[in-house]
C-alpha cells in the first residue's frame, strides 16, 4: 500500500515550513496542551496508546501536533494521530451517556439510564421519511436537536411488509429495530422501489451489492445514524426530500457543505455512523460482542433476537479533511478466532474448514438463498494498526470493557485536501483510482469486511469498478474505498417522480449518499 508525501498537507493546514537558512526566524507559537485523549502520548513514545480513557468526541485530529511532524516528514506518525483520533471517536460514540448528554464515569457504565452516545443520534429513516415529510427533529432548534427516547414507527413503513410491533416504539436506547438497514440506503424506501418479489431481502443489501449471510445462515443487518450537526444542516436546507433538493440545486450559488469540525471544539462537524449487526445464537459467546435485544424482520415476520455488533464505520467532516475522515472497526472474531483465548469460538463470516470455498461471492437467487458467505479480507490490517489495536485492547481489558473485542481496520484521510479528483480513464491510471475522490487519500483502499464484502474482488478491469466508468482492458487491484465511493454521491436536480428524477455528479453531495439513496418526493406541502 503506497503512502503519499505529506508536504501538501502542510499547505492545506495553513502551516509555514521553517527554512534552516532563514536569517529571520519568527517566534514560534507554543503548542497548545494536548487534548485529554492524548495526554499520555508524546513523540518519544511514538504516540503509543496508553491513555486515561475519556468520553470526549474530538472534532478533528490534533492539528498542532501534525505541524511539526509535517516539518520532520514523519508521515507514519501523522497516520498514527489520525488512527488515535479514530480510536477516541470510537470510544466516545460508544461511551454510556444519559438522555441529557452526560457521560457515565466509566465506559463500562451501561444501564437503563446510560446507553451509547449514538443511541440518541438520528436514524436515517426517521429523517428521510417515506412520504418526504418534514422530520420531527426539524421543528427543534439546532442546538437542542436530539432524537427522542422513543421511536417513530412510521419510518419503517414498507410496501408488502408488516409494521413493527408497537413495543418496538418504546425505547431506542433499550432495543434496536432492524429493517431500514442497508449500508447506504435501501431500495424500497429510497429512489428506486424494488419488485415485490425482492421485498424480503432488499432491506439487508450492502452498498451497491447483495446481502451478507453469516456462518449460521442469518442475514447481517445495517443501520445509519447521523448526529445533530448533519441533521441540523439537512433541516435548514430542506434536503431531506427530493423537492427540497431540486429547489436547493436550482440556485447555482448553493453547494452542499455540511458543518466542519475543528480540533478546538469537541463534537463539532457532521458525523455519520454505520452499524453492522448479526444475530447471536447459543453457539456464540455474547460477552465478546456489544449486544442488544432487537426486533428484526426475518423470514417475512418480526421476531425478537439478541444482536451483536460486528462492524462500525465512522465518517466525519473536518476543516482539515473536507473529504472527511473515514474510520472503520470490526469485531475481532469476524474472520478468525484466537483458539487459545476463545477455544470454543468460531469466526462469524469465515469457515476455516472449507479452504477451497470461493470468497466474497454474493449469494445467488431472487431472493438470494441464505447460504453462508466465505469472507476474506483482501488487504490485511497494517502492522502499525495491529500494534495500536493491541495497546487499545489492553487498556479496555483493564476496565473489563466489551470494546476490548474490537479492532481498528484503518483510517483514511486526505493528504492534500485541495487536490481535485483525477478524471477516469486508462490514460490517467493509476491516479484515476488512487485519487478518485480528490484529496490524494491515504490509504488508497479502505473497506470493512462486513459492509463492503463484495467490493473486495481483487484483480479486475480498471474501468469496471463498483460504480461503473469507462470501459477498460487494463487490470487493477480493484477494491473500493470509503472516500472514493462516497465522492460519487449527488442530490436531485430535476424530476417529478422516482422514475424520472435526475441527480448531480461527483462531489455535489459532500460525500453523503443518503440524500440520493433515501430521500423521496414530498406527498404534501
Amino acid at each position: 500500500m503506497t503512502r503519499k508525501t505529506c508536504l501538501p498537507f502542510a499547505v492545506a493546514l495553513g502551516m509555514t515550513l521553517s527554512l534552516a537558512a532563514s536569517t529571520s526566524v519568527p517566534a514560534q507559537t507554543p503548542t497548545p496542551p494536548l487534548p485529554p485523549y492524548l495526554a499520555n502520548f508524546n513523540a518519544a513514545q511514538n504516540w503509543s496508546f496508553a491513555p486515561t480513557l475519556t468520553s470526549q468526541l474530538p472534532g478533528d485530529a490534533f492539528t498542532p501536533a501534525i505541524g511539526p511532524l509535517v516539518q520532520q516528514q514523519q508521515f507514519q506518525l501523522i497516520q498514527r494521530l489520525f488512527d488515535l483520533w479514530s480510536w477516541q471517536a470510537f470510544l466516545a460514540m460508544n461511551w454510556p451517556t444519559d438522555s441529557s448528554g452526560a457521560p457515565a464515569s466509566s465506559i463500562t457504565g451501561y444501564s437503563a439510564t446510560y446507553a451509547p452516545l449514538w443511541s440518541a443520534w438520528h436514524d436515517a429513516g426517521e429523517i428521510y421519511l417515506p412520504n418526504g415529510a418534514k422530520p420531527v427533529p426539524c421543528g427543534q432548534p439546532t442546538a437542542a436537536l436530539q432524537a427522542s427516547r422513543g421511536r417513530n414507527l412510521a419510518a419503517f413503513a414498507r410496501r408488502n411488509v408488516a409494521a413493527p410491533p408497537a413495543a418496538a416504539a418504546e425505547s431506542r436506547t433499550a432495543t434496536r429495530v432492524l429493517l431500514n438497514v442497508s449500508a447506504v440506503g435501501e431500495l424500497l424506501h429510497g429512489r428506486a422501489p424494488a419488485a415485490p418479489s425482492k421485498t424480503k431481502i432488499n432491506e439487508i443489501d450492502q452498498a451497491f451489492s447483495g446481502p451478507l449471510f453469516d456462518q449460521n445462515g442469518n442475514p447481517t443487518f445495517y443501520e445509519i445514524l447521523m448526529d445533530n450537526n448533519e441533521v441540523g444542516y439537512l433541516c435548514a436546507n430542506t434536503l431531506y426530500n427530493l423537492n427540497g433538493q431540486i429547489a436547493f440545486s436550482s440556485n447555482s450559488a448553493n453547494k452542499v457543505q455540511f458543518p466542519s469540525g475543528t480540533w478546538q471544539q469537541n463534537g463539532s462537524g457532521a458525523f455519520e455512523l454505520k452499524l453492522a449487526w448479526r444475530i447471536l445464537t447459543t453457539s456464540d459467546n455474547a460477552a465478546r460482542f456489544f449486544n442488544m435485544p432487537a426486533y428484526v424482520f426475518l423470514n417475512n415476520q418480526w421476531v425478537q433476537r439478541t444482536i451483536g455488533l460486528v462492524g462500525l464505520h465512522i465518517a466525519h467532516k473536518t476543516q482539515n479533511a473536507p473529504q472527511w475522515i473515514w474510520s472503520t472497526f470490526e469485531q475481532v472474531d469476524n474472520l478468525s478466532v484466537d483458539a487459545v483465548a476463545n477455544p470454543t469460538g468460531n469466526p462469524s463470516y469465515f469457515n476455516p474448514n472449507c479452504p477451497t470455498c470461493l470468497v466474497n461471492i454474493p449469494p445467488s437467487g431472487n431472493p438470494p438463498v441464505n447460504t453462508p458467505v466465505q469472507v476474506l479480507r483482501m488487504i490485511p490490517i497494517p502492522l502499525d494498526k495491529q500494534t495500536l489495536n493491541s495497546q487499545a485492547q489492553a487498556a479496555l481489558r483493564a476496565q473489563n470493557s466489551v470494546w476490548q473485542y474490537y479492532q481498528l481496520i484503518d483510517t483514511q484521510w486526505p493528504t492534500n485536501p485541495s487536490a481535485p479528483p483525477t478524471p477516469p480513464g486508462d490514460n490517467n491510471l493509476p491516479q484515476s483510482i488512487n485519487n478518485k475522490p480528490g484529496g490524494n487519500p491515504t490509504p488508497v483502499y479502505l473497506t470493512n469486511a462486513t459492509m463492503e464484502t463484495y467490493f473486495q474482488a481483487g484483480n479486475q478491469n480498471a474501468g469496471n469498478m463498483e460504480e461503473g466508468g469507462p470501459t477498460s482492458s487494463q487490470q487493477a487491484f480493484g477494491t473500493e474505498s470509503c472516500m472514493g465511493c462516497h465522492s460519487s454521491a449527488g442530490i436531485a436536480t430535476s424530476g417529478t417522480n422516482l422514475n424520472n428524477v435526475n441527480f448531480s455528479g461527483q462531489l455535489t453531495a459532500d460525500f453523503s449518499w443518503l440524500m440520493q439513496m433515501k430521500a423521496k418526493f414530498a406527498t404534501s406541502p
